[in-house]
């Protein structure tokens, strides 16, 4: 395929918003899932009077649990939504003789946090704790190489082994946008960075017809 349009078609496909894409559709269903989730064990605790965390029935904790699991859930998605843009950068890159590795894109028209991760870093590290966290020793410090890395990343932002599933998430939810507010997720995370992607290589690699 001639590099020209090979290009044009993958910039085209960045700046295709997110939501035309049956990903997206699920990641949204999946961010109400969490909401739904969030609503009732705030219903149920304030149902048994609003006690501190540490006089939650088992119920509570359940339902805590539940969140936990749809927000883990949320993050896979949207890594998924991340892997996908990735290899779109990448081919652009590899059309034009270019080598870019994976932690270079992610920090590509990044939105930086305070915790010096990018949205993307963030919230994949934050999938893989979420899929890999029961094959990690209990102490993280302990932990080897390949999950080591993961946890260096997700340590930044305020991620502890001692923490339940649902407060390291949070963790991740804040470290991105307000705790309360993961609706905003897929924007923040996919669909306004694909857009600030596509912008940077169309101009580095169509618009002087290089």
């Amino acid at each position: 395929m001639d590099t020209q349009l090979g290009t044009t078609r993958a910039v085209q496909d960045l700046e295709e918003l997110l939501y035309h894409f049956p990903l997206a559709s699920v990641i949204r269903k999946q961010v109400s899932l969490v909401e739904l989730a969030q609503e009732e064990h705030s219903d149920h605790v304030r149902r048994i009077g609003d006690p501190g965390r540490r006089f939650w029935d088992t119920t509570a904790e359940l339902l805590y649990d539940e969140v936990g699991v749809h927000l883990g859930a949320m993050f896979v998605l949207l890594q998924a939504g991340i892997t996908e843009t990735v290899s779109i950068v990448n081919h652009i890159y590899n059309l034009h003789g270019n080598e870019v590795n994976k932690s270079s894109i992610l920090r590509l028209e990044a939105t930086i946090s305070a915790s010096g991760l990018s949205h993307q870093e963030t919230a994949s590290a934050a999938a893989n704790y979420f899929k890999h966290r029961h094959e990690w020793p209990q102490n993280w410090a302990n932990a080897k190489a390949l999950p080591k890395k993961t946890i260096d990343l997700i340590s930044k932002i305020g991620m502890c082994a001692s923490n339940d599933l649902a407060d390291n998430l949070y963790c991740a939810v804040g470290a991105i946008t307000d705790r309360a507010n993961a609706i905003a997720l897929p924007t923040l995370v996919v669909e306004d960075w694909r857009i600030k992607l596509a912008a940077r290589l169309r101009a580095d690699f169509l618009s002087s017809g290089t």
